[in-house]
């Protein structure tokens, strides 16, 4: 039973696709590459429900509680 929550678009032009069990696959179609987001990156929970953006940032909203991503993370850390 996978399935995805939530499919969110950024700012930036990111594909975020939240899942019920794998975290959280971001999609770059500029650049055309994929960052995966799991508990090991940070995330609470592997299930992620919701993504609200606030000001450029993002906060997900996952089974076990709340993260916080900045607006800079994804250039600084994932696409590195």
């Amino acid at each position: 039973g996978e399935k995805v929550r939530t499919i969110y678009e950024d700012a930036n032009g990111y594909h975020w696709f939240c899942s019920e069990y794998d975290g959280i696959a971001i999609f770059d179609p500029a650049m055309e590459r994929i960052g995966i987001l799991t508990k090991e990156e940070g995330l609470t929970d592997n299930e992620v429900k919701q993504v609200q953006p606030d000001k450029g940032n993002l906060w997900l909203l996952g089974r076990r509680g709340i993260v916080f991503i900045p607006a800079t993370w994804l250039e600084s850390v994932l696409w590195q």
